[in-house]
C-alpha cells in the first residue's frame, strides 16, 4: 500500500450496472490520499508529521507487493453549454480551481458509453513544454507532452502520453456522442441590458405600470417563462444616439426553421451590423430564408440581386444582436465574437440540429464525384461545431486546411477549411439522419451510398485478444471470423461484428465451463464410489474361495462355480459390472455405480467445453485413444474404473482455466470495445512547440477523461497520483511531481535523461522540493544455480550466479553498437527473494527468471530491443549468443560448457585411451582473425535468435543479479542474452547527490535487500508490514456496498484468510468470485484462489502427528492436484497455521522446524511435493517415537 498510483476506474453509481470483470478493482479502489490508506496508521502518521514540518527527507518503501497533463486554450471542450473553448470554460484561474456551477463535460465511461458529468476542478497554468499532435481526420492538439489521450492498438484501449505518440498510432474518437437537450433560449439572460428595451402588453404591463422596460426589470421580478411568453410582444435595439432599430418578435426555443434560419445565414449570408444578405442561386433557399425571417422574427424582407446573383436582405440591428447573443455561431460569423463556436444548437432538439446541418450543406456542400461529401468554410469554428454535430448524428467527418481564391472573384488565395464526409456507412447515416433538400446533391448522394463499401481509413487495429480467447477456449476461429478482412487493420464495422461474435461465444464457453464445474460436484459421490471398486474387490475377492460360497453366489448369478474360483483367485479379474453384481453377492458392498450415467456426464462436459479426447488425455496418463474406450465402451476392467475421477480432475482443471480471471478481463475488454461508439483517428505527426503558453485542464472523478479537440477525441484529465505528493503540495502537486516504473523504464539512460531533466527544472520558489516517485525499483533477477559465462571472450568459463564475485570478475557482454562479444566485468548483487518463472526455448533449453527481468528482442537493423519477460509470449523469438561465445552442451553430462566436455572426467570418457590426459585442451574458444574481422568491419552484425515455446510459473527462491560495468548485458550458459540494471541504481544515488537541494526522491519496492546500500542510507526507510485482518475486511466491504455484492460472513472469513494480508490480492479476489454467482461465499473463495481451507491444512498436519501417514499424504495429494496448490503455497499456509493448531509447544515447534527446512530446499529447487511429504513423515516418525 506504498503507492498509490492512477485509479482508472468508473464512479460508484455507474459500477453499480457494471459487471464485475468489467474494471479492475484494485486501479479503481487505490488510495487516492493518505486518508485512503488502511491498515498503515502508524507509517501514515510519520509520513504527515515530515508533510507538516516541511522537512522531508528522501523516502524508500518497502514491503509485500499488494501527473500535469494539459491541453492549450484553443482547445474545443464539449459542455452542457455547447461547444467552447478550454480557456473559457476554465476562466482565468492559477493552479486549481472550482469550475462554474452546472457545468458539465462529456466522459467516457468504464461501461463504454458517453455521459455527461461535473467536474470536480479546472486547472490552469504557464508552461512552456508542449508538443503538437496533427492527425489524419484533421485533429490539432496543442498539449503537454504528458497529456493523455485514448488510443486502441492489438491489446486494446489504453492511455498514451501525447510524447509517447508515434505517426500511425490510433486515437479514439466518440463516433456518436449524446447532447443535452434544451430547446429554450434563455434570451434575457444574454442580451444588452443598456441596448435592448422589451415591448410588454398585457396583465403583466399593468403591474409593472410600464409597457417599454429593460431585460433586468424582468429578471428581478422572477416572472414564470409561461407568462413572460405571454406577455412580451417585441424587443428593439436602442444605439447610443437614442436611434431605434426594427424591432424582432423574440423566439423564445430553438426550433427546426429557427436552427434552418441561422445555418442558412451563417452558411452564405453577408452581415454587416443590422443588415443581413443572403447570397444564393437556389429559389427554394431563397423562399425558406425569406419565410423564416417572417415567421421566426415578424421582419419583413426584400429580394434583389448583385451581379447576376440573387439575394434576401432583412436590416434589423435588434435581429443581428438577438442572434449573435443566443447564436455563438452567429456571433462567429458576424465576427462579433470570432472565437465562438456553438451553444445553443448542441443543446438543440434532435429535429433542429438536423435542420441546422442540412441548411450549411444545402448551402455550402459539394459532393464530388468520389461519392466524398465536402464543405468548405473560411471560419474553422464552424467547421468544429460541424463536426461535433456530425458526432451527435453517428457521422464521422474529417477536416483539413486547403488554400483556394474566394468565390467573390477575388484570386487572393486564402485559407480556408474543408469538412469532408466520406465512405458508404458514413454517407448512408448522413442521408438518413440530414440530406439535401436541393434535388441534384440529394441525387449525387444516393449514387455514392448506392457504392460497395470499401473503407481505407475507417478501421482499426485487429485485436490480440480475438485470437488469444478462440485458442484459449477452443473457439472455431474459422466460423467466428473472417479471412476476408485485412488482417492487421480490418474495416471497423465489419470487424466490430466479429468481435462481438466473439464476445458471445465467449461468453457462453465461460459459462458452460460454470455448468460443468457444477456438474461435475454432483457427481462427485458417483465417482468416489466407482474409484472405491478395485480397492473392495481386491479385500473381498477372496470370499469367493470355498466351494459353498461359490455355489450359491452360482445360483443367482449363473456364473459357474470354476470361474468364481478363478474370480476369487486372482487369476481371472471379472468386468466392472459383474464385479459390482459380485460384491453384493458376497456382502462386501451394496453400492451399485451407474457407470454408464458417469460416461455421459463425462461426456457431456467434454463436449459442452469444446474439448477434444487428446486435450484432455494430455492431462493424465493415457492416451486419446484409451479415453474414448473408456467413455463409451461398456466392458471395463474393474481396475480402470479410478480412471473415470482422474478424467474428471482434468476436466474440472480445464473449466477452471476457462473460467479464469484473464479470460473473463478478455472478454470485458472486447465487449466494451465492441460495444462503445467509437470511431479511430491515426495520429500524423507529433512536433515539439517552442513557446510559452498558457495551458487548461479539467478534473473528472472517476472516469478520469473528457472529450475535446478540434474533431472530438477522448483526452484524459489530471488528478491521479501519488498521495503524498497531493497532501505535500496540495494544488501545485502537478508541477512538483515526476512518476517512473523502474520496471518500465529502468535503464541507466532513465535516470540520466529523464530524472535529472526533471530535477534540473523544477524549481518551483513556492516549495522547497520536487519529488520523484520510482516504483518497483527492485524488479529484476535471477535463482541460484543458474549458470552465467564468465571469463574473457577468448575463453570463456561457465558458472552458476552466486558463484560470481562479489568484488567483481571478469564477465564478456555484447557491444550495442556492433552486436559483438567485448570484455567487460561485473559483481554478484544479492536481490532478495523473487517469484520465477520457467522458460522453455524451441531446442528445450530452458530459463529461469523473475516476470520482470528483461532479456532482448531484435529489432530493425538488428538492434538489441530489451523486453521483459512478463512481455514475451510463447512464440516470440529471444537474442542468441550461444554460437558467437563458443558454448554448448557437455557430450557426456549435458552440462554447459565452453568446449565440448565440461571436465577431465567427461573428457577421459568421451575419448579414446590415446587421447585421455590433461593435455588435450577441454575449453576455451579462440576467436578467428576473419571472426574478429566481421565484427570489427561489419557495423552491427545480424543477432542469432531463438523461438519462445512455453512459460510457467516455477517457483518462489532466492535471487541474484549481476551488476556490470560497462555495457548492461551478460549472458547465461545456454547463450541467451539478458539485462542488467544495477548500474541505474548506481547513477540514480548519484543524481539524488547532485539535485538533493531542490529533489526528493521516494522509491518503492518489495525487498529493501535489494536496493544497493548507498542508496538505502540516503533514505528514510518505511517497512510495510502485511496487513491485519481487520484492515483487509474494512475495504473489503467497503467495495462489496460499493459494488452491491452480497458476501457471506464465512466467504468473508475465506477472503481474509486467502488474502494473507495483501489488499491487491484480497480485491482481485473478490471481483473473481463475484463473477462466479450473485452471492460470494467460502466456496467461490476458496476455488478461485487455489487456497486451501484452513481444517483441511490442520487435518492434514493432525493425521501425520497421529501417525496416519498414508492419509495425511492423501490429504497433500488431493491439495496439490486436485486443488492446484503450488508447493510454496501449502508451505505458506502451513507456516501462518501454526499457532492455530490446538497443538503442544514441542509439536508447534517441531512443525515450525520442518517447515523451515521444507522451505529453503524448495527455495533452492527441490521438487516441491517429494519436500512436502518428507516434512509431514518426519512428523508422523517422531510421533510414533
Amino acid at each position: 500500500m506504498s503507492d498509490a498510483d492512477d485509479a482508472e476506474g468508473a464512479d460508484g453509481e455507474a459500477a453499480d450496472d457494471s459487471p464485475p470483470g468489467r474494471e479492475v478493482w484494485i486501479e479503481k479502489y487505490r488510495p487516492q490520499t493518505l486518508s485512503d490508506v488502511y491498515g498503515h496508521e502508524q507509517i501514515v502518521s510519520r509520513l504527515r508529521s515530515y508533510i507538516d514540518q516541511n522537512d522531508l527527507p528522501h523516502l524508500l518503501f518497502s514491503g509485500p507487493a499488494g501527473i500535469g497533463k494539459c491541453t492549450t486554450g484553443e482547445t474545443p471542450v464539449l459542455t452542457s453549454r455547447g461547444v467552447d473553448r478550454i480557456e473559457r470554460v476554465v476562466g482565468d484561474t492559477e493552479g486549481f480551481a472550482t469550475p462554474d456551477e452546472g457545468t458539465e463535460i462529456l466522459t467516457f465511461d468504464d461501461d463504454g458509453q458517453f455521459e455527461h458529468t461535473e467536474p470536480s476542478h479546472v486547472f490552469g497554468k504557464e508552461t512552456d513544454d508542449l508538443v503538437s499532435v496533427s492527425t489524419r481526420d484533421g485533429g490539432e492538439f496543442t498539449v503537454t507532452p504528458e497529456h493523455k489521450l485514448l488510443v486502441v492498438d492489438a491489446d486494446g484501449l489504453s492511455w498514451v502520453s501525447a510524447g509517447e505518440l508515434k505517426p500511425g498510432s490510433r486515437v479514439v474518437r466518440p463516433l456518436g456522442v449524446p447532447t443535452p437537450t434544451d430547446t429554450e433560449l434563455e434570451w434575457l439572460d444574454v442580451v444588452d441590458d443598456e441596448r435592448i428595451e422589451v415591448e410588454l402588453s398585457g396583465e403583466l404591463a399593468d403591474e409593472i405600470g410600464r409597457s417599454v422596460v429593460p431585460p433586468s426589470e424582468l429578471q428581478s421580478r422572477d416572472v414564470p417563462r409561461g407568462r413572460l411568453r405571454a406577455a412580451v410582444d417585441r424587443i428593439v435595439y436602442v444605439n447610443a444616439s437614442g436611434n431605434r432599430s426594427r424591432p424582432i418578435t423574440p423566439p423564445w426555443e430553438v426550433t427546426p426553421e429557427l436552427a434552418r434560419f441561422v445555418g442558412l445565414a451563417v452558411a452564405e449570408a453577408r452581415i454587416e451590423r443590422g443588415r443581413v444578405k443572403f447570397y444564393n442561386t437556389d429559389a427554394d433557399l431563397l423562399d425558406a430564408f425569406e419565410t423564416a425571417v417572417d415567421s421566426c422574427f415578424g421582419l419583413p424582407s426584400s429580394r434583389s440581386e448583385q451581379q447576376g446573383v440573387p439575394y434576401v436582405e432583412v436590416n434589423s440591428r435588434t435581429l443581428t444582436h438577438f442572434l449573435e447573443a443566443t447564436f455563438d455561431v452567429f456571433a462567429s460569423a458576424s465576427r462579433e465574437d470570432p472565437e465562438a463556436i456553438g451553444s445553443a444548437l448542441v443543446t438543440a432538439d434532435r429535429n433542429s440540429r438536423a435542420a441546422f446541418l442540412r441548411a450549411m450543406f444545402d448551402a455550402e456542400a459539394y459532393v464530388a464525384e468520389s461519392g466524398i461529401v465536402e464543405l468548405t468554410q473560411r471560419n474553422e469554428s464552424h467547421i468544429t461545431l460541424l463536426s461535433y454535430l456530425l458526432s451527435s448524428f453517428g457521422i464521422p467527418s474529417r477536416r483539413t486546411p486547403v488554400h483556394k481564391s474566394a468565390t467573390n472573384g477575388t484570386e487572393t488565395e486564402r485559407e480556408y477549411h474543408q469538412l469532408s464526409i466520406s465512405g458508404a456507412p458514413a454517407l448512408s447515416r448522413f442521408e438518413a439522419e440530414i440530406g439535401f433538400t436541393i434535388e441534384e446533391k440529394a441525387n449525387r448522394l444516393a449514387d455514392a451510398t448506392a457504392r460497395t463499401s470499401n473503407p481505407n481509413h475507417d478501421t482499426m487495429p485487429a485485436q490480440s485478444a480475438v485470437h488469444d480467447l478462440c485458442e484459449t477456449l477452443r473457439l472455431p476461429v474459422g466460423e467466428l471470423t473472417s479471412d476476408t478482412l485485412d488482417s492487421e487493420n480490418p474495416g471497423r464495422e465489419r470487424y466490430l461484428d466479429e468481435v462481438e461474435a466473439v464476445v458471445a461465444a465467449a461468453t457462453d464457453r465461460v459459462a458452460a465451463a460454470q455448468s460443468v464445474l457444477s456438474r461435475l460436484d454432483a457427481l462427485s459421490s458417483a465417482l468416489d464410489d466407482a474409484s472405491a471398486v478395485p480397492a473392495l474387490w481386491a479385500n473381498g475377492r477372496s470370499e469367493l474361495t470355498p466351494l459353498d460360497t461359490r455355489k450359491a453366489v452360482s445360483d443367482v448369478t449363473g456364473i459357474r462355480t470354476d470361474q468364481l474360483l478363478e474370480y476369487g483367485d486372482g487369476r481371472r479379474t471379472p468386468t466392472a459390472t459383474r464385479t459390482m453384481s459380485l460384491l453384493s453377492q458376497i456382502g462386501e458392498s451394496n453400492t451399485s455405480v451407474d457407470i454408464e450415467l458417469i460416461q455421459k456426464e463425462l461426456r457431456d462436459c467434454i463436449e459442452s467445453l469444446g474439448l477434444s479426447y487428446e486435450t484432455v488425455a494430455s492431462g493424465t496418463r493415457f492416451r486419446g485413444t484409451e479415453l474414448i474406450a473408456l467413455l463409451r465402451n461398456d466392458d471395463h476392467d474393474v481396475s480402470s474404473l479410478t480412471r473415470f475421477a482422474t478424467v474428471a480432475d482434468r476436466i474440472r482443471t480445464l473449466a477452471s482455466e476457462t473460467c479464469s480471471l484473464e479470460t473473463v478481463e478478455r472478454i470485458a475488454m472486447l465487449d466494451r470495445l465492441a460495444s462503445a461508439d467509437l470511431y479511430f483517428d491515426e495520429v500524423e505527426s507529433i512536433e515539439p512547440v517552442r513557446e510559452s503558453r498558457r495551458v487548461y485542464d479539467l478534473t473528472v472523478p472517476g472516469t478520469r477523461n473528457y472529450v475535446a479537440g478540434s474533431v472530438p477525441t477522448v483526452m484524459h484529465n489530471t488528478t491521479s497520483a501519488v498521495a503524498i505528493a497531493k497532501e505535500i503540495y496540495g494544488e501545485e502537486w502537478r508541477s512538483n511531481f515526476l512518476e517512473l516504473n523502474a520496471s518500465d523504464q529502468r535503464g541507466i539512460d532513465v535516470v540520466r535523461d529523464r530524472i535529472k531533466k526533471f530535477a534540473r527544472q523544477s524549481y518551483n520558489p513556492n516549495h522547497e522540493h520536487t519529488i520523484i516517485f520510482l516504483d518497483e525499483a527492485d524488479s529484476l533477477c535471477l535463482p541460484p544455480g543458474t549458470e552465467v559465462v564468465t571469463g574473457y571472450p577468448s575463453s570463456p568459463e561457465v558458472k552458476p550466479i552466486e558463484d560470481v564475485a562479489t568484488d567483481g570478475e571478469p564477465i564478456p557482454s555484447v557491444d550495442f553498437e556492433t552486436n559483438g562479444i567485448q570484455s567487460d566485468s561485473g559483481h554478484l548483487v544479492d536481490s532478495g527473494v523473487a517469484d520465477f518463472f520457467e522458460v522453455e526455448l524451441e531446442d528445450r533449453r530452458t530459463i529461469q527468471a523473475s516476470p520482470t527481468h528483461p532479456f532482448f528482442v531484435v529489432g530493425e537493423d538488428n538492434e538489441l530491443i530489451e523486453t521483459e519477460l512478463r512481455d514475451l509470449s510463447p512464440g516470440d523469438e529471444i537474442a542468441d549468443f550461444g554460437e558467437e561465445i563458443g558454448v554448448s552442451r557437455c557430450e557426456i553430462c549435458g552440462d554447459w560448457t565452453p568446449g565440448r566436455f565440461c571436465s577431465l572426467d567427461c573428457k577421459n570418457e568421451g575419448h579414446s585411451r590415446e587421447m585421455q590426459g590433461d593435455g588435450n585442451q577441454m575449453y576455451g574458444t579462440e576467436w578467428s582473425d576473419e571472426r574478429r574481422a566481421a565484427v570489427v568491419d561489419g557495423g552491427r552484425r545480424a543477432a542469432s535468435t531463438v523461438e519462445i515455446r512455453r512459460i510457467e510459473y516455477s517457483h518462489r527462491g532466492k535471487a541474484y543479479n549481476i551488476s556490470m560495468d560497462g555495457t548492461p548485458n551478460f549472458m547465461l550458459a545456454n547463450g541467451v542474452l539478458t539485462h542488467n540494471t544495477d548500474d541505474a541504481q548506481s547513477a540514480l544515488r548519484r543524481t539524488m547527490e547532485q539535485f538533493s537541494d531542490n529533489t526528493r526522491f521516494v522509491l518503492s519496492c518489495n525487498y529493501s535487500s535489494k536496493i544497493i546500500d548507498p542508496i538505502q542510507s540516503r533514505c528514510a526507510v518505511f517497512r510495510f508490514s502485511p496487513l491485519s485482518d481487520d484492515a483487509i475486511e474494512a475495504q473489503v466491504d467497503d467495495i462489496a456496498a460499493e459494488q452491491d455484492i452480497e458476501i457471506t460472513d464465512e466467504g468473508m472469513d475465506a477472503l481474509v484468510y486467502a488474502a494473507a494480508g495483501d489488499m491487491r490480492r484480497a480485491i482481485n479476489s473478490l471481483q473473481a468470485a463475484a463473477t462466479t454467482g450473485d452471492v460470494v461465499d467460502e466456496r467461490a473463495v476458496y476455488e478461485i484462489t487455489a487456497t486451501a481451507r484452513p481444517e483441511e491444512i490442520e487435518a492434514m498436519v493432525e493425521d501425520a502427528l497421529d501417525g496416519d501417514f498414508s492419509k495425511s499424504r492423501a490429504t497433500l495429494d488431493a491439495l496439490l492436484t486436485e486443488t492446484g496448490m503450488a508447493g510454496g503455497d501449502i508451505v505458506d499456509q502451513l507456516h501462518r497455521s501454526v499457532w492455530e493448531f490446538d497443538l503442544s509447544d514441542r509439536e508447534a515447534v517441531r512443525l515450525m522446524e520442518r517447515i523451515g527446512e521444507a522451505d529453503y530446499r524448495i527455495t533452492e529447487g527441490a521438487n516441491e511435493q517429494v519436500q512436502l511429504e518428507a516434512l509431514l513423515a518426519s512428523l508422523a516418525l517422531v510421533q510414533s517415537e
